[in-house]
């Protein structure tokens, strides 16, 4: 490349300027001194600049009566002809941007990571902004290999310009640590129903007798509906906590169980692979966005979505198998290590921005450097979560 080669990076979260790492927080809410954000450290040194926007403070407002992001694709908008390329991290984000590219014709190559499953959409009138949006769109990732499935059934022009990316995290953040294991099951998640069936699980711990707690974290309680048959007698609260503790939590459990709803699009996979990277076996829902990282009986269990006796059989199961429990999350480790980091991820977007030639065999002039935006918004686990 005849010079620098210049990136503007939007994600759908915030960024904190700090004067040294963090490890309570995840990589990509930090913006370190005199280091490249994010999975952007993988890279060659001399050969990219890299700046960051991330959302603005009314994204509230703009998520209940938009259902995508406006203002911050609009700052995108009056920066974006001086750079190389843009990657957005949300099609929320995204497809607006390409949407204002195409009628400002602003010719910077535009790649966005489907973290939503824009293909899921399928009512008239978000087909024909997606369908619109889209023909400025240069690449697509997409996390869960289910969304291309949907792309080929709205969106069949995107499926030569997408590309499966596996999510991966960085394994500094994950470290494992032998711990003396409590007796206690584990289970993850800030959100409601609509991301999480509690429903089932609890329903599924009330089907056997056990001196083995459930522990949740980040719930303090539930909604009648979530409970159904459940007493919640030996279940647990820990309503917030950082990434260490819940790290900690992870270590000394004797297992993990995710109880994901059904979503057709990237959801929990940061959850998942950070306890199959703390070394814990795990017991998951089989949906869609969870199938690419996980084999079942290898490294980890699935069981049947909504059915309460079929995640009930696999707890006991691994209560009853404490050496079949410990060799499961062995192996998760290893496919972590091997398959799903973060370093992994990130040479596999920059090979594949090459291979598409997004990168290779631009001649832009020089330009120069745009300071990064620092805006609200704390990192949501289902971004790649």
């Amino acid at each position: 490349m005849s010079s620098e080669f210049k990136i503007l990076t939007l994600v759908g979260w915030d960024i904190q300027k700090v004067g040294e790492d963090d490890k309570s927080k995840h990589p990509a809410n930090l913006l370190l001194p005199n280091q490249r954000y994010w999975f952007f450290k993988y890279w060659p040194d001399s050969e990219f600049e890299v700046d960051v926007m991330g959302l603005d403070k009314h994204i509230l407002m703009e998520r209940r009566f938009l259902r995508f992001y406006l203002r911050t694709p609009l700052k995108a908008l009056s920066k974006s002809s001086g750079y190389d390329l843009i990657l957005c991290f949300h099609s929320q984000l995204g497809l607006p941007l390409a949407f204002l590219m195409q009628k400002f014709d602003i010719k910077t190559p535009l790649v966005i990571f489907d973290v939503e499953g824009f293909g899921r959409k399928n009512n008239f009138w978000q087909r024909k902004f997606i369908r619109q949006a889209l023909s400025r769109v240069s690449l697509v990732f997409y996390l869960a290999k289910v969304q291309k499935e949907d792309y080929a059934r709205y969106y069949p022009e995107v499926l030569d310009r997408s590309e499966f990316l596996p999510f991966g995290v960085d394994l500094s953040r994950f470290p494992y640590q032998e711990k003396r294991t409590e007796d206690y099951i584990l289970s993850i998640g800030y959100q409601g129903s609509e991301f999480r069936d509690w429903k089932t699980l609890l329903e599924a711990f009330s089907l056997f007798k056990t001196k083995t707690k459930l522990v949740i974290v980040g719930k303090s309680g539930f909604r009648r509906d979530e409970v159904g048959h459940s007493t919640l007698e030996n279940v647990e609260f820990v309503r917030k906590c950082n990434l260490p503790e819940l790290n900690e939590y992870v270590s000394r459990c004797k297992f993990v169980v995710l109880p994901f709803a059904e979503r057709r699009q990237a959801l929990g996979q940061m959850t998942l692979l950070g306890v199959m990277a703390l070394g814990k076996a795990v017991v998951v829902s089989q949906v869609c966005g969870i199938k690419d990282y996980l084999t079942h009986g290898q490294d980890g269990l699935f069981y049947q979505p909504g059915n309460p006796y079929d995640l009930a059989e696999k707890i006991c199961h691994l209560l009853s198998n404490p050496r079949r429990t410990e060799r499961l999350g062995r192996k998760a480790k290893e496919t972590v290590e091997k398959k799903f980091n973060e370093k992994r991820m990130a040479q596999k977007i920059l090979e594949t921005l090459k291979k598409r030639h997004l990168i290779e065999g631009l001649t832009s002039p020089p330009v120069r450097r745009m300071p990064a935006i620092i805006e609200s918004k704390a990192l949501s686990e289902e971004m790649v979560s």
